[in-house]
């Protein structure tokens, strides 16, 4: 497994400005949260990957800045206006692929949403055949408030598409979901391609890794059981840190969290 640390971390700052500030920090790789319609082109591009050879990381991944708007454009009964969607993406999966990113992070449709359950996935195995045009896979995400969010869901997504459904695991969500990590990753076992870490106390449910109270070791066991190799990507806000020295900290923590293993 690789330690990375997420751009979306120092959000607001610029995300070329962000991918520089992660040198010399622990991180073997990160993913970038692209914020703007301006983030996906050639150029901007040609940039992140500068910033990140110069920082030493690799980009494992790309969180689309499609996230806050992804039901309503991709899983609405409105048949062109997904369509429209499909060319939207065209540009990020592009900008992935120019970067070397693996994987493009999807959050998806919303809990309850207005489509079955048959054709939100259906919506999803579209997307995901278009990025494998560009060589990029597509990830599910569980995030809150959304339909994958729900184990069941995720289950459904796997006899659907079979070896289509490839996903994103969030600790912090499925704390915020009240769902419990161990029953997301029996449900994705064999189809965990990147995972979003983050501590957590009582009465906070995101901080830095060594900051809460969460036994990572028996969380990446059963990670590695499950068939996972992918990268720990700390994933927090802005608020859950105090300097960019932290991250050395939390990046050291996991290492010594995956020593055990």
């Amino acid at each position: 497994m690789q330690i990375g640390i997420s751009t979306a971390n120092l959000y607001p700052t610029l995300v070329e400005e962000a991918l520089s500030s992660l040198k010399g920090r622990g991180a073997e790789v990160t993913e970038v949260f692209l914020n703007t319609v301006s983030e996906v082109t050639p150029s901007f591009a040609s940039e992140m990957k500068r910033r990140a050879d110069d920082a030493g990381i690799a980009i494992r991944s790309l969180h689309s800045y499609t996230s806050c708007f992804e039901p309503y454009l991709l899983f609405s009964k409105y048949e062109r206006r997904f369509l429209d969607g499909l060319e939207v993406f065209k540009p990020i999966y592009e900008t992935a692929a120019a970067v070397g990113a693996d994987y493009v992070i999807l959050h998806g449709d919303r809990e309850p949403g207005h489509l079955t359950e048959e054709e939100s996935i259906a919506r999803f195995e579209r997307l995901y055949d278009l990025g494998r045009t560009f060589g990029v896979t597509l990830l599910q995400e569980n995030v809150v408030r959304f339909r994958a969010s729900s184990p069941d869901y995720v289950r459904a997504m796997r006899r659907q598409l079979g070896n289509k459904a490839q996903f994103t695991l969030d600790l912090k969500q499925c704390r915020r979901s009240d769902v419990d990590v161990f029953a997301m990753i029996d449900a994705m076992a064999g189809a965990i391609r990147h995972v979003h870490i983050s501590d957590a106390t009582a009465e906070e449910d995101c901080l830095m890794p060594g900051k809460g109270t969460v036994r990572f070791p028996p969380i990446l066991r059963a990670l590695k059981d499950s068939g996972f190799d992918g990268a720990l990507i700390i994933e927090l806000y802005r608020h859950n840190f105090d300097s960019l020295d932290d991250f050395s900290a939390g990046t050291a923590a996991l290492r010594q969290a995956l020593d055990t293993l």
